[in-house]
């Protein structure tokens, strides 16, 4: 098959920082990608794309590039060649790691466009580098539902610190995590109505769920705050999910229902 080959040269070309060929091999490989994609896995698996020499190439360089990707226009990426534009060239910890240096700073331009405050009583600058919630556990969905809702934009985009009421320690990480488990837990208990799960453990929306509006709410400030603040949470999505997100088409295959499915292939492939 010709995903191999083609990604070992492009590895040989970016680890040799040769960038000849290097937009026409990964263009070949998105068209294979995508047909890849549409067989359900059967041609070849995401993982067969990823690129060792994109992981070994400096971080500067990859957050530059993505950068630079931002920034850009229409007419900018039909003449130039980036590397996030190719992200399905990248391993989940690529990813991962670059997310996080772009959370990073930020969080840091959130708190400086925050501003340092001088309060002449006690003669000290106030500084506020944190989105503090101060949440008690009897009342978490609420508490937490009200604090995000009163938030502004520029304060989410702080690096979060939770304080449970009453409960010494200080958030050095661990007590973010089990605030994320504990809303996780309450959010996707199949006794809220909202879900329902197939065998695969995946959760889907419940279709009869008209009233929780706000719950539904909270699992997206739950899932964004989590990524943001590097948290990765115990919860499975069906594909189409991503999809949807990342704006791609859908199709048959992205059906949830595996018999309405099955069903619907073997409807088009009768003769």
């Amino acid at each position: 098959f010709l995903v191999k080959p083609l990604v070992s040269q492009l590895n040989k070309r970016l680890q040799k920082q040769r960038t000849q060929g290097v937009p026409m091999i990964a263009g070949v490989l998105r068209w294979l990608q995508n047909v890849a994609e549409r067989s359900d896995g059967e041609l070849a698996r995401n993982e067969d794309f990823h690129c060792v020499g994109i992981g070994e190439l400096p971080m500067e360089v990859l957050f530059e590039d993505l950068a630079r990707f931002r920034m850009s226009t229409k007419a900018d990426r039909s003449v130039n060649f980036y590397l996030a534009a190719n992200s399905f060239l990248m391993s989940p910890a690529v990813k991962r790691n670059l997310l996080q240096v772009e959370n990073q700073l930020g969080m840091v331009q959130a708190a400086q466009s925050g501003g340092v405050t001088y309060n002449p009583s006690t003669r000290e600058f106030m500084f506020k580098p944190y989105f503090v919630l101060a949440i008690d556990r009897k009342y978490l969905l609420q508490q937490t539902l009200q604090a995000v809702a009163q938030a502004s934009p520029g304060e989410l985009r702080k690096s979060l610190k939770v304080v449970f009421k009453g409960e010494d320690g200080v958030d050095a990480g661990g007590v973010t995590k089990e605030f994320f488990q504990l809303l996780v837990q309450k959010l996707f208990d199949v006794n809220t109505g909202m879900w329902r799960t197939d065998n695969d453990h995946e959760y889907w929306f419940n279709s009869d769920c008209t009233w929780n509006y706000d719950g539904y709410y909270l699992v997206g400030v739950l899932f964004g705050l989590a990524l943001y603040n590097g948290v990765i949470l115990d919860v499975h999505f069906p594909r189409v999910i991503y999809r949807k997100l990342l704006g791609l088409p859908l199709g048959l295959e992205d059906l949830v229902d595996a018999d309405v499915r099955s069903g619907l292939k073997n409807l088009l492939e009768y003769d």
